[in-house]
């Protein structure tokens, strides 16, 4: 399984940025982390960059931490500091 997602090229900074941003996404080898397969950029149909990645069978960050904090009784827009940490702290154990 793969995921795609679409990004509208909306001016030529960013039409310069994905494809170095992706080139790079996909040269990382951390473990923990979901592999970009590769891209498509703008045709002349659709405007559109579509990035390929590894599908997450857990969810998007959105979903856990929406899913994290709803599971505390609560919904806030913002995570707090100590939630925040944890996320960073697992993401910095990874990368050893």
């Amino acid at each position: 399984k793969v995921a795609i997602k679409f990004i509208a090229n909306e001016d030529d900074d960013l039409s310069a940025k994905i494809p170095r941003s992706v080139s790079v996404f996909h040269q990382l080898k951390l473990p923990g982390t979901i592999k970009i397969l590769g891209y498509s950029g703008p045709t002349n149909n659709d405007q559109r960059f579509a990035i390929v990645s590894e599908f997450a069978k857990n969810g998007s960050i959105a979903e856990l931490k929406t899913k994290y904090i709803e599971s505390n009784g609560a919904i806030h827009d913002k995570m707090n500091p100590t939630v925040r940490s944890k996320i960073f702290f697992g993401v910095a154990a990874t990368m050893k």
